[in-house]
């Protein structure tokens, strides 16, 4: 009986908690809103920033700002057009050139990304780089994070669902 409580639990929970993406249109899962996520996300990232070697000041940094910057405005005139600039009222879009080997970029939850210096090399130009923040401001607008969180709580839902089951007799 506890298994059958739990399991329309969690149905009525994924059912309930769902909402709809203003970029996509589709359904996914919202178990941690973004009024909660984003504040967390902010401050991971400031600790982030403090932790590692922000380049400033550089032709190079000014370029990773520069193309951040048009794509968020892009991305704001787009909502905009469709009657959702509301959407992206608690985004706080910031670029970050971080000195780093490391060929990748990534983007936390509202809009906070950071360009490692490996990847310059590859991108190359403005257009290079704005495919790969192109990338990462996706990543944000698709709420990616916010996805990756419920199905974290999902598992841990789940998982607490095996533990109260009763123990398997062994062969």
């Amino acid at each position: 009986m506890k298994k059958i409580l739990l399991v329309l639990s969690v149905f009525c929970l994924i059912f309930t908690t769902c909402t709809s993406n203003p970029l996509t249109g589709k359904r996914t899962m919202a178990f941690v809103g973004n009024t909660e996520l984003f504040p967390s996300s902010f401050a991971q990232y400031d600790q982030f920033l403090n932790e590692n070697t922000v380049i400033t000041g550089t032709p190079e940094a000014e370029m990773v700002y520069r193309v951040g910057n048009r794509l968020k405005e892009a991305a704001v005139k787009w909502y905009a057009s469709m009657g959702k600039a509301d959407e992206l009222a608690d985004y706080r879009w910031d670029y970050n050139l971080v000195l780093d080997n490391t060929v990748n970029a990534w983007c936390m939850p509202g809009g906070k990304i950071v360009v490692y210096t490996g990847i310059l090399p590859v991108t190359l130009t403005e257009d290079g780089l704005a495919v790969v923040l192109g990338h990462e401001v996706s990543h944000a607008l698709l709420d990616h994070g916010q996805q990756r969180m419920s199905a974290g709580v999902l598992q841990e839902i789940g998982a607490t669902g095996l533990a109260m089951g009763p123990p398997q007799k062994l062969n």
